[in-house]
């Protein structure tokens, strides 16, 4: 197996592959990372670890007051995946989740808002949901 090699795909991206063999096998990965610019970048990630593949993928935004974040990934246990949200301007606070694990879900909501530094309005509602497991 020859060694770790990196590749820049562009001045924007970059994929990189490694490889190796061991006594449980051969180990390979491919991974690449894009910032597509405006605060948007996604990353996409497969590998085969001792005959297993499994695989991921990401893309978040981070804006100047929000940030979001999108997330699945597979592998022998199951598809897993999460989105989230948040949003901070000043005295206002909101943020959110939904995530599904391989054995349940969870969600989230929740929000504050500062009147002054004395006074302050906050909630949230988390909840988790068993599943089936394995999809």
């Amino acid at each position: 197996m020859k060694a770790p090699r990196s590749v820049s795909s562009s001045p924007i991206g970059d994929c990189s592959e490694t490889g190796s063999k061991g006594p449980k096998g051969t180990n390979v990965e491919v991974k690449d990372t894009h910032d597509f610019g405006h605060g948007t970048t996604a990353t996409a990630d497969v590998k085969s670890t001792a005959g297993k593949l499994s695989d991921s993928a990401s893309i978040t935004h981070k804006g100047t007051h929000d940030t979001e974040t999108a997330t699945i990934a597979h592998d022998d246990k199951g598809t897993t995946g999460s989105l989230t949200a948040s949003y901070a301007n000043g005295a206002n606070k909101v943020d959110g989740s939904v995530a599904r694990a391989s054995d349940k879900w969870t969600l989230h909501a929740g929000a504050s808002h500062d009147f002054n530094k004395n006074l302050s309005l906050s909630g949230k509602l988390d909840e988790t949901i068993p599943d089936k497991g394995k999809s």
